[in-house]
């Protein structure tokens, strides 16, 4: 009998995490900062008085994008990386300029002057951001509104950080063979990623601590990835020439969330797809796939 694996829900995280005075947030719940209201192509800045000039002010209020917000939505103790942030378009300008970013928590997650993070202990952190616009943009802006003053805003933004020992596993798929590849491993998906593989959405969430491992292996000659708990699978497969990747995945016990697999019969690589989305996998049965219930 084929051993069927399983994922935990998050809804117990917040109970189990260190509060670091404040309210837990996801960053997955995250909303970037609101930009300002748009001025369009067409509009014209106000004629005003002289006494009057004291309030033809624009008020900046940079959005602060993530090009990866899934590299550090959740991160583990001992991990590490970089926040690679850029400046939103701003009255329908693209600015340039600085972005320093500052852990209010830093013996819980570590910032330093390049944006790089590590994390310390498990916790829920907030991350506070100060921005400033480089002389080119500010000439864009002034010359796109003359005679108008350029503020910025007073209000210190903040995202937060969880760093807990709960994981998650990374889908990617490659855009040449259709295969989707599965890892917890962050430096793994930055490397695929770099390769031409396309980073998609954390698949579902794992407790490291759990005695039941998912092995994958790879197959060197159709280029294919398979995952399985069946020991008695992994030994054949690798006396058939498969190559053992090691322990990419944990399972959890039945009363989690199941995590389904389907099988393609025209794919000759990435012919095996996992997912917790009960919808995702009805709709790939309907295309075509075969259903092969949990995996």
């Amino acid at each position: 009998m084929r051993k069927t694996f399983y994922t935990s829900a998050l809804s117990t995280i917040t109970a189990a995490m260190m509060v670091i005075g404040f309210t837990p947030t996801f960053a997955e719940d995250q909303v970037v900062p609101e930009p300002p209201v748009e001025l369009g192509d067409d509009f014209v800045p106000p004629k005003l008085s002289e006494t009057q000039d004291k309030d033809k002010t624009i008020v900046l209020h940079a959005t602060i994008l993530f090009k990866d917000p899934d590299d550090h939505a959740l991160c583990k103790p001992g991990e590490n990386g970089t926040f690679e942030v850029l400046f939103g378009e701003d009255h329908d300008i693209h600015p340039t300029g600085t972005i320093r970013l500052r852990s209010m928590a830093p013996e819980y997650l570590e910032v330093d002057e390049n944006n790089n993070w590590i994390a310390k202990k498990e916790g829920v952190v907030p991350v506070a951001y100060e921005w400033e616009y480089s002389k080119e943009t500010m000439d864009a802006l002034k010359e796109k509104y003359p005679g108008y003053a350029f503020v910025s805003t007073d209000t210190v933004e903040t995202f937060t950080v969880t760093v807990s020992n709960i994981i998650s596993v990374f889908r990617l798929y490659n855009p040449n063979t259709g295969e989707h590849l599965f890892t917890t491993d962050r430096a793994e998906r930055k490397e695929l990623a770099r390769l031409g593989w396309t980073p998609e959405r954390i698949s579902w969430n794992n407790r490291e601590d759990q005695r039941l491992p998912i092995r994958r292996l790879y197959n060197p000659n159709a280029g294919d990835h398979h995952y399985t708990m069946d020991e008695r699978e992994v030994d054949y497969l690798v006396k058939a020439g498969w190559k053992l990747d090691g322990t990419a995945l944990y399972s959890e016990s039945e009363k989690d969330i199941p995590v389904y697999r389907c099988y393609n019969p025209n794919a000759k690589a990435g012919s095996h797809h996992f997912t917790t989305d009960k919808k995702e996998y009805d709709s790939l049965v309907k295309l075509g796939w075969k259903a092969e219930g949990i995996a």
